[in-house]
């Protein structure tokens, strides 16, 4: 059994780049033989992409199984272009959707390319899901797609020497409106007009479109820190060191930081969309909140940085529920299950 990656580097910068940085090591010390080959990598958009396809063609007879990791929009159409290839040559394909905006990409489009959607979505011989409601989402779209939920995993991000108590609140991910981003800020500065969290400090680490506005409207505030996108030991330090991670993204397939923040021990408070009420489970390891309710966002700040007990007693928990269900030999057991079924399928 051959597989054959295909998405973008784990060198660029996005959810889908993180979840592959984690998968291509855990690959290799499962005992699964595989090639990765890059489709997009930041500032090499049209040049990645080409000599994708022309690796693809190389790599075409060495592979029996092709997983393929995409999200909408222009990620989906240019992944397409391997799935119609991959079963025009027979070979045996895994669609891995991680986007959060499958239903509004596929309703937005217009009729002809809503055909195209559901006729690619249709070819594959699984298309992952992060979740049971994007399962349901997959089947209104396309009813013969062979669907199969399953939720992405994480490394231990615990960093050595680094523990809570420092009364931080964390931002971590792209600097964009629907990120987020100002609503997270606007309920800080809430949160020091309540006077509950004028101790605590809130970190923003990312990088995106928003991110000069944001520093240009917030960067006087002595309490808000701002740093760029995080990686490495620097991405374990920061989670090491957070209370609390906030998440108040307005579409999310899963929210692959949340299970980052489990390893860690930190306690969520996240907005209520895509696949995080799945992995959230409200009260207990963490808040849950409307999109855009800034409101209540400030409102569980506020508890959470007031009640010391509640706040140690939610990363416990998340503690707890990574070791039980997000760690990473739980998932490559399914997912080389997943590999052996499609392998007993091409005889």
């Amino acid at each position: 059994m051959k597989v054959l990656q295909v998405g973008p580097s784990p060198q660029a910068k996005g959810g889908i780049s993180s979840f592959i940085a984690n998968l291509l090591p855990s690959l290799e010390a499962s005992q699964v033989t595989y090639t990765f080959l890059p489709t997009y990598l930041d500032g090499f958009y049209f040049s990645t992409y080409l000599r994708s396809i022309i690796g693809f063609f190389r790599l075409l007879p060495s592979f029996n199984i092709l997983h393929i990791h995409s999200a909408s929009r222009g990620s989906f159409y240019r992944k397409s272009v391997f799935v119609l290839i991959s079963k025009l040559c027979g070979k045996k394909v895994i669609l891995h959707y991680h986007g959060g905006a499958l239903e509004s990409f596929y309703n937005e489009s217009p009729g002809l390319l809503q055909r195209y959607i559901s006729f690619v979505l249709r070819l594959p011989d699984r298309v992952l899901v992060l979740g049971p409601q994007w399962l349901g989402v997959l089947s209104e779209i396309c009813p013969l797609a062979k669907g199969q939920v399953l939720t992405h995993f994480v490394p231990s991000y615990l960093s050595p020497g680094v523990g809570k108590g420092s009364k931080s609140i964390l931002f971590l991910g792209r600097i964009e409106t629907g990120k987020g981003i100002y609503d997270v800020l606007d309920a800080f500065v809430e949160l020091q007009a309540l006077h509950t969290g004028t101790n605590w400090t809130l970190t923003v680490a990312g990088e995106g479109g928003e991110a000069r506005r944001v520093r240009e409207r917030f960067g006087h505030f002595n309490n808000i820190e701002f740093c760029s996108w995080v990686s490495g030991q620097k991405k374990r330090e920061i989670l090491s060191r957070a209370d609390i991670i906030v998440v108040p993204s307005y579409r999310e397939a899963l929210g692959l930081v949340i299970l980052e923040a489990y390893s860690t021990g930190t306690a969520v408070i996240a907005s209520d969309v895509g696949g995080i009420p799945h992995i959230v489970k409200h009260g207990f390891n963490g808040f849950l909140f409307p999109p855009g309710d800034i409101k209540q966002l400030t409102e569980y700040l506020r508890l959470l940085c007031s009640d010391r007990g509640l706040l140690t007693t939610m990363q416990q928990n998340n503690l707890g529920v990574y070791n039980e269900l997000y760690h990473g030999q739980s998932y490559m057991s399914k997912l080389k299950q997943v590999y052996a079924d499609m392998d007993y399928e091409s005889g």
